[in-house]
């Protein structure tokens, strides 16, 4: 839940920039109050939406909606109805009256006029005169003002102006060429901000200026990208927002003919840039949009040519040569030439894309022992080459064709695999579970538990690791699956360090909170113990009042242990300062 006024924390970035440059444009229109808060205004982009926003006390918003198809959670028409609410909603600010105070009279209050009233009163000439003055002292301005009002001017150089902002503002936020963590996020935020300029001249039907932009944004940032920590995402998210943008945009219905021209003939040229496809996966939705513009504009031939040079370009490269040879059967299938793309699929049937979709296919004719000896080779091809993601891909297949046949042995038998091979994964161990009745599991799953115990690793103990890492990591699922919490107890008052007790406290600590509390104060002391820095001493205090505030009665004991080990290391300095916290 949140206000009108801090929405701005809660929602993306890039939407809460969007939906602020849509009400700055004055695109919330037929703003209404309904009943019990709820308000609703149409907003206009693109196309037309309907929002309906819905605020108690005239500040927190309680509900909201909008009947566009973005599938997030908030969308940008959403944030730009809350700029205009907070701007305009009036807020009683009157402090409360007092019980038995006597009603005072108050003079009339006075309505401020609100600025788009101030706008309708002034004249076309007085605009002109303001426009003209502050052109003249703030450059800046005139820059915003003639790339707004672009379409009105033939000669004006679009790609141009918008490509030396963007590098200006690439450059002023680099320091020796390359920009830091803190720097790309603010560049990113003001790249951001050019979006809605696309989405405006969308809107006015200057699909032109829309597609120059757009293509202009995408180049210019990927650019940008390749002398950046971007590690927080946000200048990758304005380079894929464009590109949906360029994607809306070839696609709109009232795009006309040469738009599509213009948009495949720069991305035939783009793409053999590896530029898109070196620091994201730029360059992969870039090929969608080209692949679907190959079959809009009947141009398979280019597309083929492309995809060769690619092939040939890349004939070194695993993945890249897979790609394209996966994108060359599908396109082909798309314009009719279903022979040429068996012929492919024959020739190339150890892709595991290639294989998995011929798996597909038999399976869904229901060839299931054909489909099982495709899966089955591909899990061979896969184990040799130790690609072990794909080595359970393939189980996985082999595991729904096993339950397709209704094979229990091998579904036994897979589903047990799955569970425990990478990691402890519940939904394997429930497919396994399930093939077995009550009276027929027990056995089975003890037998289980005994296997883990006899083939568990011990090692010699460590600084902050338990002795025996492998039989926690692999039986303390089980034991929380099956609801043997008072054996995870029993194993953990072995193995109690710090991060394994922390692991399983939400386990452990309705049923046996005292029992916790008892494996934690030496887990404490020993983490102490081996801590040698501030980070430590501060993550050691920062979880005792994790635990203290989770785990009753451990208050008072929790801080005679922070007091012991003060005085057990009185020359620890910063070890006192963190658990003098405590």
């Amino acid at each position: 839940m949140f206000s009108i006024y801090d929405f701005m924390d809660f929602f993306p970035k890039a939407i809460v920039q969007r939906g602020e440059n849509y009400f700055e444009n004055g695109h919330v229109k037929k703003v209404k109050e309904g009943k019990k808060g709820t308000w609703s205004a149409r907003v206009e982009g693109s196309e037309k939406y309907t929002v309906t926003v819905t605020v108690t006390d005239n500040i927190i918003v309680e509900d909201y909606y909008c009947d566009c198809p973005y599938d997030g959670d908030a969308c940008k028409h959403v944030a730009a109805m809350l700029f205009y609410l907070a701007e305009n909603m009036t807020i009683d600010t009157t402090p409360a009256k007092e019980e038995n105070e006597p009603e005072k009279k108050s003079a009339a209050k006075k309505k401020k006029p609100s600025f788009d009233s101030m706008l309708d009163s002034i004249s076309q000439d007085e605009y002109k005169d303001f426009i003209k003055q502050y052109s003249a002292s703030d450059k800046k301005f005139k820059s915003e003002f003639e790339l707004y009002f672009s379409h009105k001017n033939e000669s004006f150089d679009i790609v141009k102006a918008y490509t030396s902002i963007i590098r200006k503002l690439l450059k002023s936020s680099s320091h020796s060429g390359y920009m830091d963590y803190r720097s790309t996020k603010a560049a990113a935020r003001e790249i951001a901000s050019i979006i809605g300029t696309v989405e405006e001249y969308v809107a006015k039907g200057n699909l032109r200026d829309a597609l120059s932009l757009s293509k202009t944004l995408i180049f210019e940032t990927c650019k940008g990208i390749e002398y950046c920590d971007d590690s927080s995402g946000m200048l990758g998210d304005v380079i894929f927002t464009s590109i949906e943008l360029l994607s809306e945009l070839v696609n709109k219905s009232t795009a006309p003919y040469s738009i599509k021209e213009q948009s495949f003939d720069f991305l035939e040229k783009e793409l053999d840039n590896s530029l898109y496809f070196d620091y994201g996966d730029f360059g992969y939705s870039l090929e969608d949009i080209f692949q679907d513009l190959a079959l809009t504009l009947s141009r398979h031939d280019t597309y083929l040519d492309f995809i060769e040079r690619q092939l040939k370009k890349y004939s070194h490269s695993y993945h890249r040569k897979n790609h394209y040879t996966c994108q060359k059967v599908i396109f082909l299938k798309s314009i009719g030439k279903i022979s040429e793309a068996d012929l492919l699929v024959k020739q190339n049937i150890d892709i595991p894309e290639i294989r998995e979709a011929e798996v597909e296919k038999h399976v869904r004719s229901s060839q299931y022992d054909k489909a099982r000896v495709l899966a089955a080779e591909g899990l061979a091809i896969a184990k040799k080459a130790g690609f072990w993601g794909t080595i359970n891909h393939w189980k996985d297949s082999l595991l729904k064709i096993a339950t397709l046949e209704n094979d229990i042995s091998n579904i036994r038998l897979l589903a047990k695999d799955l569970a425990f091979s990478s990691g402890f994964k519940a939904s394997y161990y429930d497919i396994w579970k399930g093939t077995y009745n009550n009276e027929e599991w027990l056995p089975i799953i003890e037998e289980h538990i005994e296997s883990l115990i006899k083939n568990s690793i011990v090692s010699a103990r460590k600084p902050n690791f338990s002795s025996n890492p492998y039989l926690l990591e692999k039986i303390a699922p089980v034991y929380i699956q099956e609801g043997m919490l008072d054996r995870l107890l029993g194993l953990l008052k072995e193995e109690g360090s710090l991060h394994n007790v922390l692991k399983h406290h939400n386990d452990l600590i309705v049923k046996y909170p005292s029992e916790l509390l008892e494996i934690y104060l030496p887990a404490f002391e020993e983490h102490c113990h081996y801590a040698d820095n501030r980070s430590a001493y501060r993550e050691l205090a920062s979880t005792m009042i994790k635990v203290m505030k989770t785990l009753p009665g451990s208050d008072v004991p929790i801080r005679e242990m922070a007091l012991h080990l003060i005085k057990k290391y009185p020359k620890r300095r910063a070890m006192i300062e963190e658990l003098e916290m405590v």
